[in-house]
């Protein structure tokens, strides 16, 4: 038979015997019967399990997962954790009074393990005794040693302090002698300054002289190193102006620029723009920059035109000839808007989430507007410019009005923000295999064919000071 206080497991809710604790005696516990003890389904983390007592355990009603404890279990593991919904509580009385066996034999070995202990400390302690009386013999006869020692010490030290009264006497002696032989030398110094300082005054009335010829010759070189710069920078100065207002020259014929790839796929907003000065015009199409198939903007039918996700959008206006513009194409997903000189000449509505994809590459001078390879094959200049084109932009943004207007008429550096290609036509890299226009945002540089670079002084672009 089970004790009074081994009749019963105890469960806990928490680990380590925590938390709230209910006693289960042996027997089967479904679901309703634990929350009839008030154990809640799910809780149980740790079990306090008394000798003789078998716990098995299940996730549902005797089903799902089980295991079996059969000792205290601080945790039922991350596998049961607050996952117990039936317990079968065992009690084996034989198997408790094997456990009450073992335990009183354990309780009699400590016993006799403890006096044993006592016995073995009792003879260390008078052995730590002895040790100490020997020890403070021996300090003794040490500390008497020292004593000795010290006497004899004392002595020698006396011994020492009269030999270096002896050797300090002879040594000021010596100081003495020697600071009347210092004396003489410096007189004889002083002697040897006065020598010195009458050469230095000589030599430096020399250095003034040849420093003042120095001083002239200097002044002649650097006037003429000042001329030298002079004409350098203004031969430097000559050519940034010329650079400056350099441009593209197309002929409306075979001339083209063209980028390895398309740029324009996938915009969900953009800003295309230029400048531009058309030569002449021909009836139809003239495009001015843009990718097929995609974004494409220039001249059709004398008016500035784009052709945008399958559809042609003209302004109003009809473009003027031999004159410098700026013209810009801008797209925010809900309006189409054109830009002539920073003005707003027209809108359109077009919601777009994106606007569109084409395999062409973007292209600067003509086979831009609305055509195939077929159609270019049979006539080569179907929409090519005539005229001159410079500071092509593109951003994968939509800039508003004051912010076309803030930099039309300034070079950019390359490095703004949201600018995906920037190809100013004023920075042909001629080291290459072909000529190649440069892109001094995105690094997708173009091949430049049958086109030209020019200086036209009429191009309004501010220098920057």
């Amino acid at each position: 038979m089970a004790t009074d206080t081994e009749s019963y497991i105890t469960v806990y809710t928490n680990r380590d015997f925590n938390g709230n604790p209910v006693n289960l005696a042996a027997g089967t516990y479904r679901l309703g019967q634990l929350l009839d003890k008030g154990v809640i389904n799910d809780s149980i983390s740790s079990i306090k399990i008394p000798p003789g007592y078998t716990v098995f355990i299940w996730e549902h009603n005797f089903t799902g997962k089980t295991t079996t404890f059969r000792d205290d279990t601080p945790y039922v593991g991350d596998e049961y954790d607050e996952m117990i919904s039936s317990i079968t509580v065992v009690y084996d009385e034989n198997e408790a009074r094997v456990a009450e066996e073992k335990r009183k034999e354990e309780e009699r070995i400590a016993a006799e393990k403890a006096a044993e202990e006592a016995r073995i400390a009792a003879e260390k302690a008078a052995e730590e005794a002895r040790i100490a009386a020997e020890e403070a013999r021996v300090a003794e006869e040490k500390r008497q040693e020292e004593e000795r020692k010290a006497a004899e010490a004392a002595r020698i030290a006396e011994e020492h302090r009269k030999e270096e009264e002896r050797i300090a006497a002879e040594k000021a002696a010596e100081e003495a002698r020697i600071a009347a032989e210092e004396a003489r030398i410096a007189a004889e110094q002083a002697r040897i300054a006065a020598e010195e300082a009458r050469i230095a005054e000589e030599k430096r009335k020399e250095e003034e002289r040849i420093a003042a010829e120095n001083a002239a010759e200097a002044a002649r070189i650097a006037e003429e190193h000042r001329k030298e710069d002079e004409r350098i920078a203004a031969e430097k100065a000559a050519k940034e102006a010329k650079t400056y207002f350099s441009a593209m020259k197309f002929d409306g014929v075979k001339s083209i620029i063209s980028a390895s790839k398309p740029l324009l796929n996938n915009m969900t907003a953009f800003t295309m723009e230029g400048w531009v000065k058309a030569s002449s015009l021909r009836n139809g199409f003239n495009a001015f920059f843009g990718q097929n198939n995609a974004i494409e903007l220039g001249i059709k039918n004398q008016k500035l035109a784009a052709w945008v996700l399958g559809k042609d959008y003209s302004s109003t206006a009809s473009f003027p000839l031999q004159e410098w513009h700026h013209v810009a194409l801008v797209g925010d997903g809900a309006k189409l808007r054109f830009y002539c000189d920073g003005s707003l000449i027209s809108t359109f509505d077009l919601a777009a989430k994106s606007y569109g994809t084409s395999n062409f590459p973007f292209k600067i001078g003509g086979e831009v507007w609305g055509a195939n390879k077929e159609v270019w094959s049979l006539n080569k200049n179907y929409d090519y410019f005539t005229g001159l084109i410079t500071e092509v932009r593109l951003w994968q943004v939509a800039r508003s009005q004051a912010d076309i207007q803030a930099d039309l008429s300034k070079r950019l550096s390359g490095k703004e923000p949201n600018l995906i290609a920037y190809y100013p036509l004023n920075e042909i890299n001629l080291d290459t295999f072909s000529p190649t226009a440069l892109d001094l945002a995105g690094g997708n540089h173009c091949t430049v064919k049958n086109s030209s670079e020019v200086n036209d002084d009429t191009l309004p672009l501010q220098k920057s000071t």
